[in-house]
């Protein structure tokens, strides 16, 4: 199947999806720009995507090729970074492993500079970063960007780059991470429940970044 054929199955199972879902639209992306994507010659960025997915229902997977699906094996750590006051894991033995499509591996790794091996699956524990993502939410994280002062600060609501799972006193955490004008970190959470926390570089270990998650699995 060529590039065009692709773009050509894709514009018309998203055509398909916004005929049989009448909430899109009405939330997240506007209707008017989901229809662009399907007369073109625009094509859905990845973010945007996977936000459309979600408020269809729909598996990303099944907007592509049909018959053997082309995945990657990724292992599920037996671990569970705490989007709160941390929980313990003296340690992280894989549990199992987990398939994922491999182009939306490797679409998310080349965004983060990593490698589809550098990746593993986590399940997220506490509140503390809801709505976005809620008590045990499945996590993927790139071992390979690991960098927080690398990251790009935020534009807009949307972006979410500068989430990473770190190791803090033997506790698992996941939180934003952001640098201050003075080189200080700041784990950051969504809910507003909690108070931002001054991190000492002494006292954290930044594991990765979390580049994908999905609170329905």
């Amino acid at each position: 199947m060529t590039v065009e054929d692709q773009k050509k199955r894709l514009r018309e199972r998203i055509s398909e999806a916004i005929g049989g879902a009448a909430k899109v639209g009405k939330k997240g992306i506007p209707r008017t720009t989901i229809e662009g994507w399907v007369k073109g010659p625009t094509l859905p960025k990845l973010g945007q995507f996977l936000e459309f997915c979600e408020e269809v229902g729909r598996d990303p997977a099944s907007f592509f090729n049909e018959g053997p699906k082309k995945v990657v094996h990724i292992q599920k750590l037996d671990a569970l970074p705490s989007a709160g006051a941390g929980a313990t894991n003296d340690a992280m033995p894989i549990a199992e492993a987990l398939e994922f499509p491999l182009w939306m591996a490797q679409k998310l790794t080349k965004t983060s500079r990593g490698k589809v091996t550098s990746l593993r699956f986590m399940r997220a524990l506490g509140d503390s970063m809801e709505p976005l993502i809620e008590p045990g939410a499945l996590l993927l994280v790139d071992g390979s960007d690991s960098d927080h002062r690398r990251s790009p600060k935020p534009r807009k609501a949307s972006d979410h780059n500068n989430i990473y799972v770190f190791l803090q006193d033997g506790a698992l955490r996941v939180k934003r991470l952001r640098v201050d004008r003075k080189g200080a970190t700041i784990a950051l959470s969504d809910n507003p429940a909690y108070d931002p926390e001054f991190l000492h570089k002494q006292d954290f270990k930044v594991l990765g970044r979390v580049i994908w998650w999905d609170n329905r699995l």
